[in-house]
């Protein structure tokens, strides 16, 4: 599994030049992920990881579908990325259920629904476009979105 810094340097490589404030946020988003790395639950490693790389479906050298989170992960999928971090950039910030609405099927990636995952929902949350930190509530939509999903996923699992 590449490390962090082969995954800083990807990421680097794929938004610097072509999309900088894209590159500039996921070094904000990664540094509030690591503010959050001592939380009880969150896995530090994958959670910095998963959140340096979150936007890379923005570069055009990975883009195909248009829908970013899935571009990422079939982009790191390719690349022989751990699982578990595949999956983290799959479903940041509720992407399967904003890709369920434009007609996207989630793959074979698990949204974990953990304290890891949520911690880097909090950080893309309240990361605004130049890197600044917004209030969630300043997105409440998508927040009660994410809420609503991680409900259902755990309600479903207690069903099975």
């Amino acid at each position: 599994m590449p490390r962090f810094d082969d995954a800083r340097a990807l990421a680097e490589t794929l938004l610097a030049a072509q999309a900088p404030e894209r590159w500039l946020r996921a070094q904000h988003v990664t540094i509030r992920a690591r503010e959050l790395s001592g939380l009880p639950g969150v896995d530090r490693d994958p959670l910095m990881t998963a959140a340096i790389l979150h936007g890379i479906g923005g570069s055009p050298v990975v883009a195909r579908t248009g829908f970013a989170p899935f571009d990422a992960a079939r982009f790191l999928d390719v690349r022989g990325y751990d699982e578990r971090i595949v999956a983290l950039v799959a479903h940041h910030a509720g992407a399967a259920e904003r890709a369920a609405r434009r007609g996207f099927a989630p793959g074979r990636h698990v949204d974990e629904a953990t304290p890891t995952r949520d911690a880097l929902w909090y950080c893309d949350a309240t990361t605004g476009s130049d890197g600044g930190q917004v209030l969630p509530a300043t997105d409440l939509a998508s927040v009660l979105a994410a809420v609503s999903r991680t409900e259902a996923l755990r309600s479903a699992s207690r069903t099975l």
